[in-house]
């Protein structure tokens, strides 16, 4: 819900105050109806606007005597969120910030994720300018996800995924996968491990805080990029780009904070279609999912680097 809230001075005698509001400019001989009468104090707060921008006027009211304020032209601060405004729009965005319900898929696509009955939500903010919140699971050894969602999800070999993630410090094991999409040997998953094992199931099993990929459940490739010991709030980026389906022509980048830090080639595809379940959030059993996590984007598309640095650079609460 929008709001304005107006102060404002008087140096001349009254007894009440108006308030016009309109999605249109006017002058004190067309005036719109009245939004507020009444009013004694030097205050209002306008709920709902009639428009973006806004054009109000004030009038000072005693006995049939009205004298007005100039005309106030108001544009309103509303979120600005640069996952939506790229070349290619996102095939299911997470804020992850309702206090509760599930979660919505603020693509347009509704592709909305069921949310787990463990989730913590509210808990600390990404980054004062990035997010208003997010959420985490705490241990539990049945639902051991943040959101999931079934068979509604369908990319190509090409695909981009990235999140706001609050990681602890190295106090805390890390381990899973904080993205899971697919199952039955398609699909990729993004997680940690201690940096060995390279394709082998158990690497998702070695706890530490190297950036994991998984590709096809099968194919597990531990990157050669760490987390530093500190808690940090990072942009973390994943790109799969395949240049040939029936080879191993293909290559992904990993990305921090907009900068690439690993790239492997040589890959497969991805296998598709990816109509399984995707699990935002996905820890250990006995663990649970550790970290903090909001603003998860998909895109069935590999995004430039350009697109990816403007996500992880520009606030989302802005001026539009």
């Amino acid at each position: 819900m929008s709001r304005i809230t107006l102060n404002w001075t008087c140096d001349i005698g009254y007894e009440s105050f108006e308030i016009y509001a309109s999605s249109t400019a006017f002058t004190s001989s067309t005036l719109p109806s009245v939004w507020a009468s009444g009013i004694t104090s030097l205050s209002y707060i306008l709920e709902n606007p009639p428009g973006d921008p806004t054009y109000i006027m004030i009038a000072s009211v005693k006995g049939a005597v009205k004298r007005f304020s100039q005309l106030m032209t108001v544009s309103l601060k509303r979120d600005f969120d640069p996952e939506l405004s790229l070349s290619v729009l996102p095939v299911a965005f997470y804020k992850l910030n309702e206090l509760s319900g599930d979660f919505h898929d603020s693509s347009g696509n509704g592709r909305h994720l069921t949310a787990s009955a463990n989730v913590l939500r509210n808990q600390d903010s990404i980054e004062s300018t990035k997010n208003p919140s997010s959420a985490t699971n705490h241990t539990n050894s049945t639902q051991r996800w943040i959101g999931k969602r079934t068979g509604t999800v369908s990319l190509g070999t090409n695909l981009t995924f990235m999140a706001w993630l609050n990681i602890p410090d190295s106090g805390t094991p890390l381990w899973g996968e904080f993205f899971k999409l697919g199952e039955a040997s398609k699909g990729f998953s993004l997680g940690f491990n201690n940096g060995t094992q390279a394709g082998d199931a158990s690497a998702q099993d070695r706890a530490g805080r190297f950036i994991l990929i998984g590709q096809n459940a099968v194919n597990f490739r531990p990157t050669t990029y760490a987390f530093s010991n500190a808690a940090q709030k990072v942009h973390v980026a994943v790109r799969f780009k395949s240049q040939n389906t029936s080879s191993s022509e293909g290559s992904f980048n990993v990305y921090v904070n907009g900068v690439k830090v690993y790239t492997q080639s040589s890959i497969g595809p991805v296998n598709t279609p990816l109509t399984d379940t995707m699990s935002v959030g996905f820890g250990e059993k006995q663990i649970g999912f550790k970290l903090l996590m909001s603003r998860v984007a998909i895109y069935n598309a590999a995004l430039t680097d350009a697109e990816i640095l403007s996500c992880a650079q520009i606030s989302p609460i802005q001026h539009a």
